[in-house]
């Protein structure tokens, strides 16, 4: 499949190519790119010039077919130098709560996962591994939890339900919730649309929204926002899913620095579960031997 030719112009390039190719340099240890906007600025055209340096390429700053193709050998070989598997053992010292069945189901998808998507390093491994652990509950939840309580809602989704007696006419009706607040937001319509509900949190890392629904179906080929119940239902999708949210969003930079306020924010959105986090990234550290 041929890919455009990005440079840096005056106005940036722009758009999925852009992104992709920052997806490629931070996944490849070229984090000085930044996030992965998808606007090709200066600090994209630096990063690109460091990664054809280092890699023997003429130093032009340009995507052009001999970057691409070196970005793709790069990834592929670093998922074929993948790190020794993920053990029985080390999972659950990460996670102390999951079943021997639960975990051995795991096992290898995500270490298909972790070399699809170049989460190769240590770090970047207990990183993954720690949010996915948190946001699945113990890697015991594929679809979000919405059955909230009156105060649970005032605790966790206050603005969307700060009139007086809307909790207590909202608690523990999770499609109501979900419409609510996912409401106009994330790609979704209005909440009569039921688009919340529909597009809830799903996968081990709860991908939420249409539009994550819509990218990650352009990524695979799957129509999953026809059918975005496949995604919870699947171990290796569930796995595989998150690992996608985590390339698109260049989560390895946040990892690579052992940011886990970073990571933890650029994956919910802000810090809602961080004490549980750092706990299961202090296990995770552990249990690979960090």
């Amino acid at each position: 499949m041929s890919r455009p030719v990005l440079r840096l112009k005056n106005p940036h390039l722009k758009g999925e190519a852009v992104r992709l190719a920052q997806r490629h340099l931070i996944a490849l240890g070229f984090g000085q790119v930044g996030r992965p906007d998808g606007d090709f600025g200066g600090k994209s055209d630096r990063a690109v010039r460091a990664f054809q340096r280092e890699r023997g390429l003429p130093v032009t700053g340009v995507v052009g077919a001999a970057t691409w193709r070196a970005f793709d050998e790069e990834r592929e070989g670093q998922a074929e130098g993948f790190a020794p598997p993920l053990t029985l053992a080390q999972l659950q010292t990460i996670v102390p709560e999951i079943s021997d069945a639960n975990a051995r189901k795991y096992l290898g998808p995500l270490d298909q996962t972790m070399a699809r998507w170049t989460i190769t390093t240590p770090l970047r491994r207990a990183h993954f591994l720690a949010q996915i652990a948190h946001e699945s509950a113990s890697f015991s939840a594929t679809r979000e939890n919405l059955n909230y309580s009156a105060d649970g809602l005032r605790a966790v989704f206050f603005k969307y339900f700060a009139q007086p007696g809307e909790p207590e006419a909202f608690a523990r009706q999770p499609e109501r919730i979900a419409n609510r607040v996912y409401a106009n937001r994330l790609g979704n319509g209005p909440e009569a649309s039921g688009d919340g509900w529909r597009y809830r949190g799903r996968g081990l890392i709860q991908l939420t929204g249409k539009t994550n629904y819509r990218l990650y179906s352009n990524e695979t080929g799957v129509d999953f926002v026809v059918n975005p119940d496949a995604i919870a239902i699947s171990v290796s999708r569930c796995v595989d899913v998150a690992g996608w949210y985590w390339d698109r969003n260049g989560i390895h930079l946040w990892a690579d620095r052992d940011d886990v306020l970073m990571v933890s924010q650029r994956i919910n959105g802000g810090i809602h579960g961080l004490e549980e986090r750092e706990r299961f990234l202090r296990r995770a550290k552990q249990g690979l031997g960090i």
